[in-house]
């Protein structure tokens, strides 16, 4: 029984080190082989993006060394050695099909802020309408804690919604989702298709990692959960296939797909939810806590009984039940001062609390993303 993606135009392809990370040759052949296949279904009508780890790698490979360093020194260098070349065969692959590349460098800093998350989305949104192919790598090079924490699943998913794409395509070294460690269990088997907002991480037994990579598989699940925020469907197969992209693109039912089945947040709720940073929290009572998760009202002052960190108006604030618990996130109407002076008390005794009011809400629905 085949898949139904006919419908699916918007792709993101992440391409992960462990497929990239031998010598040269045969990482030239196996991204002209990839190239050939994306250039297929560019022309038929996808608009593809491509996340591509091995900058690393590549680096790796033209100083001949072998094992991976831990230093953070030695992997910025090497991101930035590598970098040039990876791209170099991207654009070569792509030329022998008359086919524009542009590099794409991101941080997950560059995320985090409202306005350098909008303009990054401009800037891939217009390389698209150009008819180039974005390639986006993490920027290794000045990104010091993402080279250590970070992964190219992650970026992918924040990519899908950067874009609003309608497929993530992850090919890894791993055939897909199973039910349980297939390199420990030769009973395991492969999970065809499930819900993305019924994966658990606690279910999910095994964490393996490439020599080459910075993520293992808990990290593509949990870059499933972000992209499916946006709608997006993911599959998650391996790259070692055959002409795994035209098989995918056919409907083939190739490793694991992954469903939306959460309504599609806006994408302003998207960044609240993925990106953005919290500059303190407030404690909710168990009336706001259900008013906001049942409801999806806005949080009001009466309902807040705690006020940690100091934080100014428009700034973003995390929502905590009782038990210290995350339930939701958004942007305040009221600085850290103003809530302690006006928790628990109705929308009406603000102005005579305060000598003001500036809105009703402390936050409004709008700007309230429930996690």
């Amino acid at each position: 029984m085949k898949r139904n993606i006919d419908n699916f135009k918007k792709i993101v392809i992440k391409i992960g080190s462990s497929l990239i990370s031998e010598d040269r040759l045969l990482s030239e052949k196996r991204i002209l082989d990839w190239t050939k296949q994306i250039t297929l279904a560019n022309k038929q009508g996808k608009q593809i993006t491509i996340v591509t780890s091995g900058a690393i790698s590549q680096g790796q490979n033209l100083l001949d060394i072998k094992n991976r360093p831990d230093d953070l020194e030695s992997l910025q260098a090497l991101a930035a050695i590598g970098q040039q070349q990876l791209m170099g065969i991207y654009e070569d692959s792509f030329q022998k099909s008359n086919i524009l590349t542009a590099q794409v460098l991101l941080t997950h800093q560059d995320l985090l802020d409202r306005e350098r998350y909008l303009n990054a989305k401009a800037t891939i949104q217009k390389i698209i309408e150009f008819k180039a192919i974005p390639i986006i790598n993490e920027n290794d090079v000045v990104a010091t804690d993402e080279i250590r924490f970070g992964d190219n699943d992650t970026l992918a998913a924040m990519v899908c919604n950067l874009i609003d794409a309608d497929l993530m395509v992850i090919l890894t070294d791993q055939d897909g989702l199973f039910d349980k460690d297939p390199k420990s269990d030769k009973n395991a088997k492969l999970i065809k298709e499930c819900n993305a907002d019924e994966l658990s991480m606690s279910d999910i037994e095994f964490n393996s990692k490439s020599t080459y990579g910075t993520g293992g598989f808990k990290t593509k699940l949990n870059a499933v959960k972000i992209a499916s925020s946006s709608g997006t469907t993911s599959i998650i197969a391996s790259g070692n296939i055959d002409q795994i992209i035209n098989k995918i693109m056919d409907g083939s039912e190739i490793g694991t797909i992954f469903h939306p089945s959460q309504k599609p947040l806006t994408a302003k709720k998207q960044w609240l939810a993925n990106y953005s940073k919290s500059d303190g929290s407030v404690i909710l009572d168990n009336g706001a806590v259900k008013a906001i998760n049942s409801n999806g009202n806005s949080l009001l002052a009466v309902g807040v009984t705690k006020v940690n960190n100091i934080f100014n108006r428009g700034e973003i604030i995390t929502c905590l039940d009782s038990n210290n618990s995350i339930i939701a996130k958004g942007i305040t109407n009221y600085s850290s001062k103003e809530i302690d002076l006006i928790k628990g008390l109705s929308s009406n005794k603000i102005k005579d609390t305060l000598g003001y009011i500036s809105n009703d809400e402390i936050i409004h629905r709008d700007n309230l993303v429930i996690l």
